[in-house]
């Protein structure tokens, strides 16, 4: 890393080798959860002020445990993401390498906070405790919202209709990104910083990207001093009253290092309205950094889809831009359980543009190749399932000519018909799409260029209550969306990846996703997870419910030297 002139990296490292190895875990009994790797011991737990303090807004509280008519409340509902930062800890002279945890409360309430993991041992006991407890974000902390020409929006009110204070940050249940930026500090070393999207329900009603410097929060935080950046989108509009209109909000960023210095240059986040972001902070100085619309997602009838998750990136035609991969679906809502509108997935080639051809509003329809997902059925060890096939229409990248809009990405609509020949009898009858609003909303893995995810089905008719279908695996090629020609995954569970876990239609080979049936797993699948295994071969996770199956999966093709950054950039 350009920065830590004082301290090496690798000495640090080398230091902390032997500490503790830990698991943190929020969860929504109001605390934020370390045990031991080793021994499953907990050895800590940390209540948030913010659902201690009773003055507190936006945030669920720990005495409604107490009342006689309790049911499910979200507290610290949000996975924790941490990284070693150069920072300076509360009460030390000097920064130094530290390892930071940045959790949240997610639907729970509006707020993050930081606690410093370098040291497990420092939970031992109260007096050192104290210290490891960096800071809290709130709304309250959150300064008024303005507009994207820095006017105060609509009358200047401090609070809604109903007493909420007026403000960008709400209920941020995407995971924070930990990392370096380009901003120097006065000391001649680069600020680390939180990164977010401020969530949903915010009073503001825009969607914007929070930049929050780690060591400034420990004396509090003021805007006005740099403590924090907003970047606001400009798109929404706010709740009630006088500004009502459609709530926006910013969904989970992806931070990307595109010099290969270790800090982050570009970050790319979703809206509920559909539209995606690239935001440009390369610059040293925050006040140069900008805001990009790059696409806005809709279905074929014209409906805006929304972008919750976190997309991915991989190197575009030739090295030139970066293709942006994105699932659209929201899953925040009391609706959205049983919305049943065409959700896709999406690859966009940003190349940086001020003023991108992509964000035009016919893209979809003259610039972007439509694959499509179709359901087979396959007999595999005598037992019927169903393969989810993806078309393998060539994506040609190209430039616009006179002539030509160009050639700028792919798409697929998450609406296959019941596959022919199933005896699988649930969801609606061909044509019609046989689970409407099925969503993409998990984490992409990206394997050499091939994209695994899992989806999710809405709850409805007989999945409205228990024994909620699980949804699909999905397998796709991040450059053209279709289904990769090599086998991926041991779908066959003979232990190889191989031939034999293919499907092969009119002759052509496919590396097709699974659709599972009902009462495969015990719920929603979940995020996919990956092990490392020994030579080509590595594991693949798979949880729905209290059910958790794994596969063999093919490894990485690519070597790995030296420490990784925090963000890896895929590359065919």
């Amino acid at each position: 890393y350009p920065v830590a002139s004082g301290q090496l990296y690798s000495e640090f490292a080398s230091a902390r080798s032997g500490r503790t190895p830990m698991v943190y875990v929020g969860a929504n009994d109001g605390k934020l959860h370390g045990f031991s790797a080793a021994t499953g011991e907990e050895l800590f737990a940390f209540v948030p002020n913010m659902i201690i303090d009773s003055t507190q807004q936006s945030s669920n509280k720990l005495d409604e445990y107490t009342s006689p008519f309790y049911s499910h409340r979200y507290f610290v509902d949000l996975s924790p993401r941490l990284n070693d930062v150069y920072i300076e800890p509360r009460n030390a002279v000097g920064k130094s390498w530290r390892t930071v945890m940045v959790g949240g409360l997610g639907a729970g309430g509006k707020g993050y906070f930081a606690l410093d993991v370098t040291d497990p041992n420092v939970f031992a006991s109260e007096s050192t405790a104290r210290d490891a407890v960096l800071w809290e974000f709130t709304d309250a902390d959150d300064s008024y919202p303005v507009d994207v020409d820095g006017n105060p929006i609509g009358d200047g009110d401090e609070t809604d209709e109903f007493g909420n204070p007026i403000r960008d940050l709400g209920y941020a249940t995407g995971e924070p990104a930990v990392v370096m930026t380009n901003v120097v500090d006065t000391d001649n070393e680069r600020k680390w910083a939180a990164i977010f999207g401020n969530g949903y329900n915010a009073t503001s009603g825009y969607a914007n990207l929070f930049v929050l410097f780690l060591d400034a929060g420990v004396n509090g935080w003021d805007e006005s001093q740099g403590d924090f950046i907003k970047l606001n989108t400009g798109a929404g509009a706010a709740n009630s009253g006088a500004r009502a209109g459609f709530p926006n909000g910013l969904g989970e960023p992806l931070a990307v290092d595109r010099s290969r210095n270790g800090a982050v240059d570009l970050v790319y986040a979703g809206d509920l309205l559909g539209n995606m972001y690239r935001f440009d902070l390369s610059e040293s100085n925050p006040d140069d950094w900008t805001v990009t619309r790059i696409f806005t997602a809709r279905d074929a009838d014209g409906n805006r889809q929304p972008i919750t998750k976190r997309p991915s990136v991989v190197r575009g035609p030739g090295g030139d831009g970066f293709i942006v991969l994105f699932g659209t679906g929201s899953f925040v809502t009391q609706s959205d359980a049983t919305d049943e509108s065409i959700q896709s997935v999406y690859g966009i080639w940003d190349r940086f543009a001020s003023n991108p051809v992509t964000a035009q509003p016919d893209t979809r329809d003259e610039r972007l190749v439509q694959q499509t997902v179709i359901n087979v059925v396959q007999t595999l060890d005598g037992e019927q399932v169903v393969r989810r096939v993806i078309s393998q229409d060539p994506v040609n990248y190209a430039l616009p000519t006179v002539d030509d809009p160009g050639t700028f990405g792919w798409f697929f609509d998450l609406d296959p018909e019941r596959a022919a020949g199933s005896t699988d009898d649930q969801g609606y009858d061909p044509p019609d799409p046989q689970f409407p609003g099925e969503r993409a909303i998990r984490r992409f893995v990206i394997r050499d260029g091939v994209v695994a995810t899992t989806t999710v089905l809405p709850n409805v008719g007989e999945f409205s209550c228990f024994g909620a279908r699980a949804g699909a695996i999905m397998l796709f090629d991040a450059r053209t969306g279709g289904s990769p020609t090599e086998a991926i995954i041991d779908f066959n569970r003979d232990g190889q990846v191989d031939e034999g876990d293919l499907i092969f239609i009119d002759g052509q080979a496919y590396a097709a996703g699974l659709l599972f049936q009902q009462g495969d797993l015990d719920g929603q699948l979940v995020d996919l997870s990956t092990l490392g295994g020994g030579g080509d071969l590595d594991w693949l996770f798979f949880s729905g419910g209290t059910d958790t199956e794994s596969v063999v999966m093919s490894a990485l093709g690519d070597s790995k030297t030296g420490r990784l950054s925090w963000r890896e950039i895929q590359q065919d």
